[in-house]
């Protein structure tokens, strides 16, 4: 399966032609999708996205129950999108970088300069093998951001 490269809302063009990833690059597009999009956003699918735009911006619950509101919603979107690779998979080739076999972890912190930002780290583990690591951001105002990308082979991958 292949797909438009996104990037800030926008597909990216390379002499003059939309670039086309797939495999880890898709995988990691698909974790920025369904964290911008609100869940129900979408007639086709429903049960995609996150209800995370219902939850930002409620300062009036304790952080860490806020924190862990948030990391929750990251959570069922993420397991929701696992389903849908599954099935995806049983219509058209799905490769195993660009499906999650396993998710590893959340966390969700506020970032120590700016105590707006929310600093999103997510552990995958691709059908692949690959360990894919990314720091997401949720800042005031803007879209969710990646703020680094760090893909390993699965050899010796730390028994995940």
């Amino acid at each position: 399966m292949i797909d438009l490269e996104i990037i800030n809302g926008d597909i990216n063009f390379a002499n003059g032609q939309p670039v086309v990833i797939s495999d880890e690059q898709k995988l990691v597009q698909s974790l920025v999708k369904i964290l911008v999009t609100p869940l129900r956003a979408t007639s086709v699918r429903p049960g995609y996205g996150t209800y995370l735009t219902n939850i930002l911006g409620h300062a009036n619950i304790p952080d860490h129950i806020y924190l862990t509101k948030i990391r929750d919603a990251i959570e069922d979107a993420i397991n929701n999108l696992m389903r849908q690779q599954a099935e995806a998979s049983k219509r058209q080739y799905v490769s195993g970088g660009e499906r999650i076999r396993n998710l590893l972890y959340v966390d969700v912190v506020r970032d120590p300069v700016d105590q707006r930002q929310l600093d999103i780290y997510i552990g995958v583990k691709a059908g692949s093998g690959s360990i894919i690591e990314k720091q997401f951001v949720i800042a005031p105002g803007q879209y969710v951001t990646e703020a680094y990308m760090k893909t390993t082979p699965s050899v010796g991958a730390g028994g995940y």
